[in-house]
């Protein structure tokens, strides 16, 4: 309603989403470790995650081909992949691999793909209450996360006056009568998105002497450049560590 109004299509808005979701992963990677997991832990959260990835992707695929071979002969391939990206990982995922399906001739995929991601977050607000609620009365919630989840500001959603312990969302990191901190860091970012974006289109330069198949790679990497985007971050967070930099970058 809102966004017609204001100049602002559908392409408009999901260019936004795709330009933050790059932007974001460069953000994430450059923050640093705030401690290190146990090796049980992290094994057992990664096994966990590529379960249900591997689960969602074979019951939406499998969906996808029983339409495929009855009422929807037209469906793409791909379509039960959705499942996955926007449940699992997000609209920002789930759009950026529904645009580079869309030089494969799966029209408005991207828009399909936000939809999706828009069904995830609707299902993580409604079920996910009713599945923590459900682990709560089993007992599933270890008991200083419970007492977390049970605390008063948690269920007001705003820190009390009397809680003099305040998390902070950022810190400063240089001077501001010099070098305001949020400008810099906003700048790191956007220098590192810039040439992971030069580095793409070298990259789909190169590949299309190799005729369509190269075009057709290159349209495949420009539909995961979050992934570039983060591999970028983490050389250039490598750097400013071999620099002896990296406390001027912000990980609040």
């Amino acid at each position: 309603f809102l966004a017609p109004r204001l100049g602002m299509g559908t392409r408009g808005l999901e260019n936004f989403v795709f330009h933050f979701l790059n932007m974001s992963f460069i953000a994430m990677s450059l923050r640093g470790a705030t401690h290190k997991a146990k090796a049980k832990n992290v094994f057992s959260t990664v096994t966990t995650i590529l379960s249900q990835f591997s689960l969602q992707s074979l019951l939406g695929l499998g969906l996808t081909f029983f339409f495929i071979a009855t009422i929807f002969k037209d469906l793409f391939p791909t379509f039960g992949l959705f499942v996955t990206l926007g449940y699992c990982l997000g609209p920002g995922q789930a759009f950026s691999m529904g645009s580079g399906w869309e030089s494969y001739g799966f029209e408005g995929a991207g828009t399909v793909g936000l939809t999706f991601g828009a069904l995830g977050f609707l299902w993580a607000f409604f079920g996910g209450i009713v599945l923590v609620n459900h682990a709560k009365r089993k007992g599933w919630i270890a008991k200083e996360q419970l007492a977390d989840m049970e605390s008063d500001d948690v269920k007001r959603g705003i820190i009390g006056r009397s809680n003099g312990c305040r998390p902070s969302g950022a810190g400063l990191t240089t001077m501001s009568q010099a070098i305001d901190s949020l400008a810099y860091n906003i700048a790191v970012v956007f220098a590192i998105y810039l040439v992971a974006f030069l580095s793409l289109k070298l990259l789909s330069w190169l590949l299309a002497f190799a005729g369509p198949m190269g075009v057709d790679l290159a349209n495949s990497f420009w539909s995961v450049t979050f992934i570039f985007c983060a591999l970028f971050a983490l050389l250039v967070k490598k750097l400013f560590r071999v620099f002896r930099a990296d406390h001027t970058l912000d990980d609040g």
